[in-house]
């Protein structure tokens, strides 16, 4: 019988189990793996970090759209949104009510001549996209019968589908006629209207209840 054939990878093996120290075979060990524990390491790092900064993100309770040429600034956005935060409540139990405001800045009367060509492309598929995973429910429009005519996006202000022909006056409400959310932080006109869902599968208002929840708030905070 042939004596068992042994490879030099056997030979290692053998030589470290038997005249190594266990102190030598850790080095040995560590020498071989380094570049892998290194990475593992790295890849941990990664993952810490970006766990804390969705930890430092707030999570929104309500999102909401504005669309108009109007581009708001950080205090009139924040102004904004927290005269909308008054009427909702902490819907995903964080200990603060968040309304995450989404700004399309397009002028639709005029599809967007004299607005920068990337601009206006990005506030479209942004607006666009908005729509087709249903974010927002709540529209802020300075423009609502270009915008209605433009998409037939909103619903009346019940929350019932309007005709095809039906005017953006019967779908909006003028923020200056909502008392209860004092004055406008912004130079223009603005009106409210609620997204209406065409969607039979009952997706849309699943994803838009919470948004739902805090337009009602709105318009019965009216006397």
């Amino acid at each position: 019988m042939l004596p068992d054939y042994e490879t030099e990878t056997d030979r290692v093996h053998r030589h470290l189990k038997e005249d190594l120290t266990r102190t030598e075979r850790l080095r040995n060990w560590w020498w071989y793996h380094r570049f892998y524990l290194l990475l593992a390491l790295l890849v941990l790092l990664l993952l810490g970090y970006f766990a804390w900064q969705d930890a430092g993100v707030d999570d929104p309770d309500y999102h909401v759209a504005w669309v108009g040429v109007t581009q708001l600034t950080d205090e009139e956005a924040d102004t904004l949104t927290q005269r909308l935060a008054a009427f909702g409540e902490d819907v995903n139990g964080d200990g603060q009510v968040v309304v995450q405001l989404h700004q399309y800045c397009i002028d639709l009367s005029s599809n967007g001549e004299g607005q920068s060509g990337q601009e206006v492309l990005a506030a479209y598929n942004g607006l666009e996209t908005d729509f087709s995973v249903y974010q927002s429910g709540i529209f802020l429009l300075e423009d609502p019968e270009s915008f209605q005519a433009t998409y037939g996006a909103l619903c009346r202000l019940d929350g019932t589908l309007p005709e095809d022909d039906e005017s953006a006056e019967t779908l909006t409400v003028a923020w200056e006629d909502i008392s209860t959310l004092g004055a406008l932080p912004v130079d223009c006109d603005c009106y409210l209207g609620f997204r209406g869902v065409w969607d039979d599968s009952g997706t849309g208002e699943a994803r838009l209840e919470d948004d739902w929840a805090l337009w009602c708030n709105i318009l019965n905070s009216v006397e």
